[in-house]
């Protein structure tokens, strides 16, 4: 027997049974007569006022049909709104017509209903089963309230659809049309790294939509305050999509050309001028002009999908992270504040809010004079994507969209290339070759000398138009800034050059390898005046590694550190970031007191701007009250003091201080420091009396190898082959001859001992402290059949190279070999340093200990697996992603150990006999060892702490804390990773 299928009239005559027992009227036979036609709405609703209703049976439509279709019926028919109404598509199932009413009023089907309103009320989205809706409905149209919250998803889904609609229109623009937009080649290939003919070409097009939508957008805003200045876009009268710019063409000579600069409109295709046109219907639908301008830059912020912005280098600061930073850096209403990497806004609009919330505070009244003071004096933007720019002004504009401004301090440049005192043209006034050849290639040989008819205003508007204002760099009182943090090695070497000779004030300071963002620290401090506050979003790197040791070293001397938060939440501050960052605000001054610095670690991160204000307010409680060196620990943030004298005094790894989010860790170390003072020294002076060096281990080297290094070895057993160019496996060995089987066609080779060094190719699978009887082998000298050991590589390449090959291992052999890179958290990493009582060559990841006798290698390779030393460890690394710990040879040098030449008769019998005990078991991973107490990390710990002045009772209570804080801690750098 076949069953009855719901009809669209079937649920919306429920529907309508539902709203009139709320009283409801409704109506279904309506049509209206309107210049585009007969309009014949599913339903009428009337009380407190006439809605269309438009229902629709299936899968969901887009938001944007549904937004163009109720605009038509508010605009021609005699109503105050409408309501798309989507129905479950369950209904179309065939069921037995006693069950039809059950399915459609079952609690758990979903009806999605979009509505507008020509009243105050903003659009709406809502979901829920057919009495809800039925409910939302009834209140909306018998007692329509003044005000609802506005859905700001709503409106970025639409607009989202907007884009997909016209994103097929942009097809036409090519690769020179969309560099002319973006900023010009030399951005994409220099800053961006992008090659001609590799260009994001999609994600470009997207990004142009993007702007034309934003476009349309915020001139309704500005045509909605003001209709004469800014006439309604008259959708009807478009006939091409470059018709726009007559509307544009009056923005511009105000100002706002960052936003209308860009003529996107007139690149499309006239045949495009239909989706245009649906555009303009779907944003007057959405009434922007109603939802707060807070929450209107919230959309503009969020519009833009994250890999779309990307392909242009318009990256976004996490809106809390700016209040934040905003909120510990300003304190007047007065301030004059600059970004001089602005991107889109975010940290300038922060401090827009604060500057108002302290003018307000202190009883003073925001108008158009403040609003106008803080965009054309107090906040000044730079940044050199034209794209960042463009999102910058809308952005600032929108909080207060109210008020006209004349001029918005924003420019598109190189801001490497500025001081104070020099004027740059306004964003109205910008370079004509700003998009065809930007800043970065007009200012790499210098300053140069630009004529008057370099510079035009975007559109139709002539320069006498505009009347030619510029902008006037003066010293900031903060500079709040997040920095590119493009790598040094990304750089083009003149582009790097030019960076040198600008900021050369600061030679004694810049270093070969320093990252983008480093040239940009000196730079905000050449802008910032005496007393004024740095507020910056930095890697976490900067605070260690050595390329970055001017930095530190300009701000700890010059600067009064006031905080330094961190969190182990990914991308915490700025989107798309790999590695950890930190929030810094310091303050500059000629005369550094003792006020303390405040360490915060932020454990769950503010939700919104409201929650960000108020972390701030709790942060200065905070600060005001601890005693230096006192902890504070909470369920959200844990925070502590610290002098001025310790950063001073640990210049070059200031990031221990951040390194655990457990404060009591370092203390732990401190103790430890403290208490073995007389028996530590640093790794370098030691091994110095010992006659001992660190040495890397072996790696492939171009100009000393032309075979791939793995192919030189023969492995101790087949269970550390694990790449594709592992291809021997020890068999057998004698005292001269050595048996080699291949482990593809595992046929056998004799090689003398004579042509092989011991060595350890790789560190997987060694689990065990001693490596004596465990030792890989290393081809260093020709033998009879050499040919036979390689199959593809050329062999008078390889007997040409083995003379280099020999002489650069020679330098290498060690009893000892210690961790250069690992991943902590891994279930391979069980050990940290490795002792051979042969003399052998460690792997590339490895540090080669060369030149210890016998005992002090014991020894050393004993205490660097201590977890007291792993401590040590976490506390100094530069931190790379997540639990990956790296250790170049500047960290190894300082790392603190027991000097062997300071240890006594005793001391050293306890050590060695421990050695003794623990050298050959296997360990399990690191993290087990740590969670589950493992006997042989005990006994090591016991010993280390023991011979370092501890007493039992003191070394069981440091451990029972030690081993599951610092698992915790490690768990979390791997759950950073994960994320």
């Amino acid at each position: 027997m076949a069953f009855p299928r719901f009809t669209e009239n079937t649920v919306r005559n429920l529907l309508l049974r539902e709203l009139e027992k709320r009283g409801v009227k409704a109506a279904t036979e309506v049509t209206y007569r309107t210049p585009v036609g007969l309009m014949k709405p599913d339903a009428l609703l009337q009380d407190g006022g006439s809605y269309v209703v438009e229902t629709k049976l299936g899968a969901e439509a887009k938001l944007f049909d549904a937004m163009t279709t109720l605009y038509d019926y508010t605009k021609h028919a005699q109503v105050v709104g409408g309501f798309a109404i989507l129905l479950p598509g369950e209904l179309r199932r065939p069921v037995p017509i006693e069950w039809l009413e059950r399915l459609a009023l079952a609690p758990d089907q979903r009806y999605v209903a979009t509505a507008i309103f020509k009243d105050k009320r903003t659009s709406q989205r809502f979901t829920g089963s057919l009495s809800e809706l039925a409910d939302w409905v009834s209140r909306h149209v018998l007692r329509p309230p003044e005000y609802v919250e506005p859905d700001t998803s709503l409106a970025i889904r639409v607009l989202n659809d907007a884009v997909d609609y016209i994103t097929l229109s942009t097809l036409q623009m090519g690769e020179e049309e969309l560099e002319d937009i973006f900023g010009g080649k030399t951005v994409f290939e220099n800053i961006l790294q992008y090659e001609a003919g590799r260009y994001p070409l999609e994600e470009m097009r997207r990004a142009a939509t993007y702007l034309l939508i934003n476009q349309i957008l915020f001139y309704h805003v500005l045509s909605s305050r003001d209709p004469i200045v800014f006439p309604e876009i008259r959708e009807d009268f478009l006939k091409k999509p470059g018709d726009l710019a007559i509307y544009f063409k009056r923005v511009l000579e105000v100002d706002y050309t960052s936003t209308f600069g860009f003529d996107v409109a007139s690149r499309l295709p006239p045949g495009a001028v239909e989706v245009v046109v649906r555009i303009v219907k779907a944003v007057k639908a959405l009434a922007p002009e109603k939802i707060k301008y807070d929450l209107l830059g919230k959309v503009f912020h969020d519009l833009i999908p994250f890999e779309t912005r990307k392909a242009v280098a318009a990256f976004y600061t996490n809106n809390e992270a700016a209040e934040l930073l905003a909120q510990l850096s300003i304190d007047g209403s007065d301030a004059k504040v600059m970004d001089l990497a602005c991107g889109s806004g975010t940290l300038l609009v922060a401090a827009y809010h604060r500057k108002r919330e302290l003018l307000e505070e202190s009883g003073g009244y925001f108008g158009l004079e403040e609003h106008r003071r803080f965009l054309e004096e107090d906040l000044t933007g730079i940044d050199i994507m034209p794209f960042a720019a463009h999102l910058a002004v809308v952005h600032l504009s929108l909080q207060s969209p109210v008020y006209e401004t004349e001029k918005v301090r924003v420019a598109v440049w190189d801001s490497t290339e500025l001081e104070p005192g020099q004027t740059i043209p306004a964003i109205h006034k910008e370079l004509r070759e700003a998009y065809k050849r930007p800043p970065l290639d007009a200012f790499l040989k210098g300053k140069p000398s630009f004529e008057e008819e370099a510079y035009v205003k975007k559109g139709a508007v002539t320069a006498e138009g505009v009347g030619g204002e510029a902008i006037g760099l003066e010293e900031a009182d903060v500079v709040i800034m997040n920095p590119p943090f493009t790598r040094q090695e990304r750089l083009p070497k003149e582009y790097k050059n030019a960076l040198d000779d600008r900021l050369k004030n600061y030679k004694d300071k810049l270093h070969g390898q320093l990252g983008l963002y480093g040239y940009f620290i000196f730079l905000a401090d050449s802008f910032l005046k005496q007393g004024g506050r740095l507020a910056l979003v930095l890697p976490a790197t900067v605070l260690r590694i050595s390329s970055t040791q001017g930095v530190r070293d300009l701000l700890v001397n010059n600067y009064e550190f006031e905080h330094i938060i961190t969190t182990y939440q990914r991308a915490a501050f700025s989107e798309g970031a790999q590695f950890r960052e930190i929030l810094l605000v310091a303050r500059k001054t000629s005369n550094i007191t003792e006020q303390p610095c405040m360490i915060t670690f932020l454990k769950t991160l503010p939700k919104d701007a409201v929650a960000a204000r108020e972390l701030a307010g709790r942060m200065k409680a905070l600060k005001n009250k601890l005693e230096v060196g006192e902890i504070y620990d909470s369920i959200n943030l844990s925070v502590r003091n610290i002098r001025q004298q310790e950063l001073r005094a640990n210049l070059k790894n200031i990031f221990k201080f951040i390194a655990c989010e457990d404060l009591r860790l370092p203390e732990i170390w401190n103790k430890v420091q403290e208490r073995a003072k007389e028996t530590f020294a640093d790794f370098s002076e030691s091994l110095l009396k010992l006659g001992a060096k660190i040495e890397e281990g072996a790696r492939a080297r171009s100009h000393l190898l032309r075979a791939p290094i793995g192919s030189m070895y023969i492995l101790f057993s087949k269970s550390r082959a694990s790449k594709r160019v592992d291809r021997w496996v020890l068999k057998n060995v004698t005292r001269r001859v050595l048996t080699a089987e291949n482990l593809i066609d595992k046929r056998t080779l004799n090689i003398p001992l004579k042509s092989l060094q011991y060595g350890l190719r790789r560190l997987s699978g060694i689990n065990s402290i001693d490596l004596s009887n465990k030792l890989d082998y290393v081809l260093v000298k020709e033998f009879p059949r050499i040919e036979d050991f390689f199959l593809t590589e050329k062999i008078d390449h390889i007997l040409s190279d083995l003379p280099k090959w020999r002489e650069y291992l020679n330098r290498r052999f060690s009893k000892m070999a210690v961790a250069f890179r690992f991943d902590m958290s891994a279930k391979g990493t069980t050990l940290f340093a490795w002792y051979s009582a042969i003399p052998m060559i460690g792997c590339g990841v490895v540090w080669n200990i060369t030149g210890l006798r016998d005992d002090d290698a014991k020894i050393l390779t004993l205490w660097f697996n201590s977890t007291i030393n792993a401590l040590q460890i976490f506390l100094n690394r530069v931190e790379t992603r997540g639990a990956w710990m790296q250790f170049h040879k500047y960290v190894m040098e300082d790392l603190l150990v027991p000097d062997p030449s300071r240890l006594s008769k005793h001391q050293r019998e306890v050590i060695l006999q421990t050695f003794e005990d623990v050298k050959d078991l296997e360990f399990p991973s690191f993290l087990d060892q740590l969670e589950y107490g493992h006997p042989a990390r005990k006994e090591i710990d016991e010993a280390i702490l023991k011979i370092l002045g501890f007493e039992e009772d003191e070394i069981k209570k440091l451990l029972d804390y030690l081993y599951p804080a610092l698992h915790r801690e490690i768990l979390r750098l791997k759950e950073l990773m994960a994320g």
